[in-house]
């Protein structure tokens, strides 16, 4: 987990929501790779599930994390071009987030805790959301 840590510490990601997104992309994605499971491969977002050369081909692990499939495979295949911390501090730099999601992020109405977790401590009830369910 740490080599993920690094990424988004050091790798560039300017603003907040950014550096959100870019956690939310790979939150799953190590999911499944800590716990390789039919559960956890089945959370995987459509986009997310590996391509061919990430399960084939050897390559460092923020190889992953683009959200785009054949992005992913063009680095992955391409490692003498692309494993660099100029290419990665690029990308880094010039990754958006659509005002969409932007708007959403900044809301707290739009998050919550579960269940589980409201019915274990009450006590954090009048300081954030609890889920209905």
């Amino acid at each position: 987990m740490a080599r993920y840590s690094a990424i988004l510490s050091y790798r560039g990601f300017p603003l907040i929501p950014e550096k959100l997104a870019s956690f939310m992309c790979m939150y799953r994605f190590v999911q499944w790779q800590i716990s390789p499971t039919y559960e956890t491969y089945k959370r995987l977002h459509d986009w997310q599930t590996p391509r061919p050369s990430q399960i084939i081909i050897p390559h460092p692990a923020w190889m992953d994390l683009p959200p785009w499939g054949k992005f992913r495979e063009k680095v992955i295949e391409n490692q003498a071009r692309y494993d660099n911390l100029e290419f990665q501090n690029d990308y880094a730099s010039n990754f958006s987030v659509s005002p969409l999601m932007d708007r959403h992020l900044s809301d707290i109405s739009n998050m919550s805790m579960k269940k589980p977790f409201a019915d274990k401590y009450p006590e954090f009830q009048d300081v954030c959301r609890f889920e209905e369910v």
